[in-house]
């Protein structure tokens, strides 16, 4: 996203996820947004977050994800092959998603 600014970038955010089940834009008009995760609502600030976020993922890693069979994942690095979100958020997410499937393993098998 070169020459983007935190507002662009959050417009950005807000026209491509609007219709995803785990995006929310806040009610008031502030440069943030809301994911859902396992866990409840996170919000997170628009930011400086480019500046924060400027390590891209390596080429074969996009390629990886960009054929996932989970829609989201897919979303998170878009149609762009220099993805927006840094490795560290991509495994960030399949760590909550893992643990909390080993969770509801666990509470199925009554050793939660």
């Amino acid at each position: 996203f070169p020459g983007a600014t935190n507002e662009t970038l959050l417009q950005k955010f807000n026209s491509v996820h609007k219709e995803n089940n785990f995006y929310e834009i806040p009610q008031r008009r502030e440069a943030a947004f809301i994911v859902r995760h396992y866990a409840g609502k996170v919000k997170y600030q628009v930011t400086e977050m480019r500046e924060k976020n400027l390590d891209l993922m390596r080429q074969d890693i996009v390629g990886v994800l960009k054929n996932s069979s989970m829609a989201f994942v897919r979303e998170l690095v878009g149609a762009d092959p220099v993805a927006v979100f840094r490795w560290a958020i991509v495994r960030a997410f399949f760590r909550g998603y893992f643990a909390f499937h080993e969770a509801g393993r666990r509470q199925r098998l009554g050793r939660g």
